[in-house]
């Protein structure tokens, strides 16, 4: 990722007096291009962008640029799109065989930026939108990074947003009103969806139960099973955490714990142990890319 120091894009005399309007500021940081452009794109707000005709015509005919028999003699070719000029200025550098100054995700800003890419077929916009999702975006944004890694066939990226959202303690409860959000600024087919909630569904009842049938496990001991040594029994938090992780790392460090006790040892290894065949046996996501074995966030 380029950390270089950008400076605004040259315009008009025209847009340059629009921008000082309070309602008309636009923060021009990042499209610096290379070479001078032979060709002008004007955002929705009217901001002018200069750039080279050759490689909009190279990314894609969505830009509209104009015939030679429609140029205007000693005029510079015209380009008006929908976009507006923050959106203009991140994806035009990604037109340029040059580094570029990336940014961290935020939405709903960026779901214009998405568009924009798919439009004019940047791929290389889009591989960076992955990135960005991959270097913490999809942790904060997993039903999002889901939508768009689906969308987009980036197999890897779904799996990654499946292990976040099942990390979650409630993750149907978590993900499911920004799933609902995201239909309506990317498409994603109904099969995608329930194919995501029914996965988390099935993992969420196999871990309710799994704990259950520990803790019952747990009861018939105290009922059935009277410690013969007098001992302070095993110990509350002990029991909590073991409960509360989905982690097999954390799991083997608590089977390790020494009561001082053969028979309160002999409860916690059957309790440990059914908790972690609960765990070793849980749903594994298998569409596209299968997650990488023994990662602590499908636990």
């Amino acid at each position: 990722m380029s950390t270089s120091n950008s400076c605004p894009v040259k315009r008009t005399k025209e847009s340059s007096e629009e921008s000082r309007s309070p309602g008309n500021r636009s923060p021009l940081k990042r499209f610096k291009p290379a070479e001078e452009g032979d060709c002008e794109v004007v955002s929705s707000d009217g901001v002018r962008f200069k750039v080279l005709s050759r490689l909009l015509l190279s990314s894609s005919e969505s830009w509209g640029l104009p015939s030679p028999t429609e140029a205007v003699k000693d005029q510079l070719p015209v380009v008006e799109v929908k976009e507006d000029s923050e959106t203009l200025d991140y994806i035009l550098q990604f037109l340029y065989p040059q580094p570029v100054s990336t940014r961290g995700l935020e939405f709903p800003r960026d779901w214009k930026v998405i568009r924009a890419f798919e439009k004019y077929s940047i791929w290389r916009g889009l591989d960076a939108v992955s990135a960005a999702f991959s270097k913490g975006g999809c942790k904060e944004y997993p039903a999002y990074a889901y939508a768009f890694a689906r969308h987009f066939n980036f197999p890897s990226l779904a799996s990654e947003a499946v292990a976040e959202a099942s990390a979650r303690e409630t993750p149907i409860a978590d993900i499911g009103p920004d799933l609902s959000r995201v239909t309506a600024e990317l498409p994603i087919s109904a099969e995608s969806i329930t194919l995501l909630l029914g996965f988390l569904s099935t993992r969420q009842e196999h871990l309710i139960q799994g704990r259950l049938a520990a803790t019952q496990l747990l009861r018939a001991f105290d009922t059935e099973y009277d410690c013969e040594h007098s001992c302070t029994g095993m110990k509350y938090s002990y029991i909590a955490e073991a409960l509360s992780t989905r982690s097999l790392k954390k799991m083997a460090k608590l089977a390790e714990v020494d009561f001082d006790c053969k028979d309160c040892n002999v409860q916690w290894e059957a309790f440990v142990g059914r908790l972690v065949e609960m765990l070793e046996t849980m749903p594994a996501w298998t569409e596209g890319e299968e997650m990488v074995e023994g990662d602590d966030r499908m636990i």
